[in-house]
């Protein structure tokens, strides 16, 4: 009962960081696109709906074409609910004319981004019930939501938008990172909360949410317009003092016709007027567009830098609270940044039937032991079970029959024939190999449930 209530709330946790980064996207795109026609908390509903629909699917351990179609209803159903309650409140519930009338107006700002929003959240919400909740997926949660939230509100600080419920929403952001760090990490058995410190984790927990909202509110009261105002005159001051002895020292220099250098003169009407001509003949039509493509460039940028510091941090991270011993490991991305590249190329080789866009195949020049292994490392890299940098192949195989027993045979199998080939240059014989790949066929098949601990 323990494992499940906490790993209830790191479920809970999660959804707050990717709400809070729904949240302001969706807040910016229906300010500046449909005048605040929609309740973003009402449309974020649909987040934890969706969650809630396939986690009671993956207790009935269905196949996947059952559940994809039983999602695809389920989502259609949450869209038209969201819809009746957000535009036509006043209508009946069984009134088929707004019904009717949604579809109409579906090409209407609103609409599609009701349309478009929906869409992500349930597919998000059914991306969590899918995958389990440890420290390396916190910290991917965490960098991908962080990078999101601070590119939106750059965004909006350049094109002058106000994001409503700005403040609550970073406050739900920051408590809910905390908390699914700490827990994933409890969870895992790896940090200073299992050990002599367990019992007083949450004591622990609470008061540094609380330092850090109380120094984040003292901050917010100090730092005010006018208080701000007052430190840029100052540095402003200081910089004039700077220059200003500068020019002097510069000036008791001797110069060739022995007179001291002038100081610069102060702006004149004349040409502050010229900047303003100058300023003036990029027209409104051009200036605008610049300014939006230097807002996404230099947002990119910054998302960029974000997404490279935060990674070496949790890399970082990993190193020191790791003990064991480094080993040669076969190359694999993380389960989350597997979804989201194989989503869009799903989504462009559909559109486009780019061939090329599908995820490749591991190269023909390796062993096929080897090449199965890999294909294993990305299967239950998706199933929310990736290998950390830091595990062995047996160290790796404990970890999978914890969160799957019932396919401990089959991880033990591939397991053994992958050590014994890569390391000890044993060749398979034909009988090994055949018995290799009808495991890894049958393994592709079952739908496993990770047991909660």
């Amino acid at each position: 009962m323990r494992g499940d209530w906490r790993q209830i709330l790191l479920y809970l946790t999660v959804m707050g960081m990717e709400g809070s980064a729904f949240y302001v996207v969706l807040a910016v795109f229906n300010r500046q696109v449909a005048a605040d026609r929609l309740t973003i908390a009402g449309v974020l509903l649909i987040y934890p709906l969706a969650f809630t629909v396939n986690k009671i699917l993956r207790a009935f351990k269905l196949r996947p074409i059952f559940s994809h179609a039983i999602n695809v209803p389920a989502w259609l159903i949450a869209l038209l609910l969201t819809a009746k309650i957000q535009f036509f409140s006043q209508s009946a519930i069984w009134d088929s004319a707004w019904l009717a009338a949604f579809w109409q107006n579906l090409g209407g700002r609103a609409e599609l981004i009701l349309l478009f929003g929906s869409i992500a959240l349930w597919f998000t919400g059914r991306r969590l019930a899918r995958i389990g909740i440890d420290f390396a997926t916190a910290v991917g949660e965490f960098q991908f939501t962080l990078a999101v939230l601070l590119l939106t509100l750059f965004a909006t600080s350049q094109l002058n938008i106000e994001v409503a419920g700005g403040v609550p929403v970073i406050i739900v952001f920051a408590i809910s990172s905390l908390l699914a760090m700490s827990l994933s990490h409890a969870k895992d058995g790896t940090g200073w909360l299992s050990g002599l410190n367990q019992g007083h984790w949450a004591g622990l927990l609470l008061v540094s949410i609380g330092l850090v909202l109380v120094l984040g509110l003292l901050v917010s009261a100090a730092l005010t317009p006018d208080f701000l105002q007052v430190i840029i005159d100052g540095l402003k001051w200081v910089w004039n003092k700077i220059w200003t002895a500068i020019y002097y020292l510069n000036s008791l220099l001797p110069t060739p016709s022995g007179e001291p250098i002038p100081l610069p003169p102060p702006e004149t009407a004349a040409e502050a007027e010229t900047e303003k001509v100058m300023r003036e003949l990029i027209p409104d039509s051009i200036r605008e567009p610049l300014r939006i493509a230097w807002v996404i460039l230099a947002s990119g940028a910054m998302l960029a830098a974000l997404w490279r510091i935060s990674t070496q941090i949790a890399d970082w991270l990993r190193r020191r609270m790791s003990g064991k011993s480094q080993g040669e490991l076969e190359s694999l991305k993380g389960a989350f940044g597997a979804d989201i590249l194989a989503f869009f190329k799903r989504i462009l080789a559909k559109l486009f039937r780019w061939r090329g866009l599908h995820p490749q195949a591991v190269p023909e020049n390796i062993h096929p032991v080897r090449r199965i292994y890999r294909e294993f490392l990305k299967w239950a890299g998706k199933q929310g079970l990736p290998r950390s940098p830091f595990q062995t192949p047996y160290e790796y195989l404990l970890t999978l029959e914890e969160a799957l027993p019932s396919a401990s045979a089959e991880f033990g199998l591939i397991t053994r024939q992958y050590v014994s080939t890569r390391y000890g240059a044993i060749a398979p014989s034909e009988a090994d190999l055949d018995r290799l790949k009808q495991t890894w066929q049958r393994l592709q098949k079952e739908n496993l449930k990770p047991a909660d601990k």
